[in-house]
């Protein structure tokens, strides 16, 4: 019997995907009906592959079933039962729904193909937020909001494209294409310096020092690279940069003022009523006496608040056997990227800007949202690439 085969058009269905996540911050050019189609079209790709594995799913990852445990206690003693239980559903819909898909490619080739996709987007909206920037539109208190509706989120934006920029740069060969792509990189630290976003310019920072560590590791001028920035942590901490008009350096150095404490005390006050299961999986925003209607500007507070001592256990645990598992197969493959800045350096550095700016928004279980849904579609690829180089390609 023939395999089935639907290449193109699941080509189209992802960049479809990925453009409409992204599109939910997006105040211009924004898809129609993207709070509609950021279901349909998962839900499509999902029917699709299981159609062409004629009906094998794949085991779900561990990590799933460590939240599915954790939030277990929101659909039986939460007020919300009903939305903790949606929102769930939303995730094994982005997470596990990318999984199978991705394991159903034949293999780690077809898979870099994409990750480009989420790259070039990444890269166009990054011209498109630049070009806002330049012109001076959409601005809100001084802070640029670029094409989206969120200064912060913008800030994540050039984070995210800055790693797309260098992923596309490193296979450019054209000198005129390696110029281009540059002065794209420098549009990256305009952006975040422009959103005055205090989290995205400390991750800019990392995203610099790694970009340094990564291009001068075998180089001496590594030496002149940690010099420079043992020179700027110095000036950083000496308050002599407070000269320099920079947004989100000022706000950064700010004393006081600051008016996210407030509402993680707040957080921390709701969790000491609730604090074995907490107030159910991603319902906090319900029970905010400071923003109602708003989460807690912290993923790592909010989720504390959801799901209790609980939940925090259980999703501890099955994080520590993630990190494990991904840190030992990437070291027995280690003699396959050596000396190279590849598609799995470059998610796994992208899951790290994720992880870091979640610290600042309540994005990371909400995978309805554009940085939640591309922290879980890059953890899905990253997975499914790792479990092709471990079962398909014997590499360990």
């Amino acid at each position: 019997m023939r395999k089935i085969t639907l290449r193109p058009f699941e080509k189209l269905l992802i960049f479809m995907t990925i453009w409409v996540y992204f599109s939910l911050n997006a105040n211009y050019l924004n898809f129609p009906g993207s709070h509609i189609f950021r279901w349909v079209c998962p839900g499509i790709l999902i029917i699709l592959t299981i159609v062409k594995q004629r009906g094998k799913i794949i085991k779900p990852p561990s990590i799933l079933l460590y939240i599915t445990c954790a939030v277990l206690p929101s659909f039986i003693f939460s007020m919300y039962a009903s939305t903790a239980f949606i929102k769930y559903l939303s995730l094994v819909i982005v997470f596990y729904g990318s999984y199978i898909f991705f394991n159903s490619l034949k293999d780690t080739d077809i898979m870099k193909n994409y990750f480009n996709i989420l790259a070039y987007i990444l890269i166009i909206f990054q011209i498109l937020n630049s070009i806002f920037v330049i012109l001076g539109i959409n601005y809100d208190s001084g802070r640029a909001l670029g094409i989206t509706t969120n200064a912060n989120t913008l800030g994540v934006y050039a984070n995210l494209s800055y790693w797309a920029i260098i992923y596309v740069l490193q296979g450019t060969k054209k000198v005129y294409l390696k110029i281009i792509n540059c002065l794209l990189l420098m549009t990256c630290v305009m952006s975040v310096i422009a959103s005055g976003s205090r989290t995205a310019f400390v991750v800019l920072v990392l995203d610099i020092l790694i970009t340094g560590f990564l291009l001068f590791r075998h180089s001496p001028l590594i030496l002149v690279f940690v010099t420079g920035c043992i020179l700027m942590i110095y000036l950083f901490y000496s308050g002599k940069l407070t000269s320099i008009n920079i947004l989100a350096l000022n706000r950064l150095m700010e004393k006081g003022g600051i008016e996210r404490t407030d509402l993680w005390q707040a957080a921390f006050n709701l969790w000491r009523e609730h604090r074995i299961f907490g107030v159910g999986y991603t319902v906090s925003n319900f029970f905010n006496p400071i923003e109602p209607g708003m989460a807690f500007h912290n993923s790592y507070i909010s989720y504390l608040v959801e799901n209790g001592i609980w939940g925090c256990i259980i999703l501890g645990i099955g994080i520590i056997e993630l990190l494990f598992y991904i840190i030992y197969s990437l070291w027995k493959c280690r003699n396959k990227f050596e000396g190279k800045l590849g598609e799995l350096t470059v998610v796994c550095t992208m899951l790290v800007v994720l992880l870091i700016a979640a610290w600042s928004e309540s994005f990371l279980f909400a995978v309805g949202s554009t940085e939640g849904f591309t922290f879980w579609f890059l953890l899905a690829w990253l997975l499914s690439y790792i479990h092709k180089l471990y079962h398909e390609e014997r590499v360990l």
